[in-house]
């Protein structure tokens, strides 16, 4: 099986997930370099962390993002946001 390249592009370039901010959700999608949802996101009711690690793709297409990459950054930063859901609203 091959792995595309733009998916091995972008997990190599991609927004830095390991150093991500839990304190809440402006913080986090600022280090993750996608503060421009933030509006979208809250908008459809997605104001906190908490509420956000339960998201799946649809969610964020419901909310009008739809660059694949981003789609990708964020699903990948979500399921980090489950396995540290202990840092959320910690500095």
């Amino acid at each position: 099986m091959q792995i595309p390249n733009d998916f091995l592009a972008d997990s190599c370039t991609g927004p830095g997930i390991d150093f991500a901010n839990y304190e809440n959700v402006h913080n986090w999608l600022v280090s993750l370099g996608l503060p421009m949802y933030e509006e979208k996101l809250k908008l459809k009711g997605w104001n906190s962390l908490w509420n956000i690690k339960n998201m799946r793709e649809d969610d964020l297409v419901n909310c009008g993002i739809v660059n694949k990459r981003h789609l990708r950054s964020l699903s990948t930063a979500i399921g980090v946001l489950n396995v540290n859901q202990h840092k959320i609203g910690k500095v």
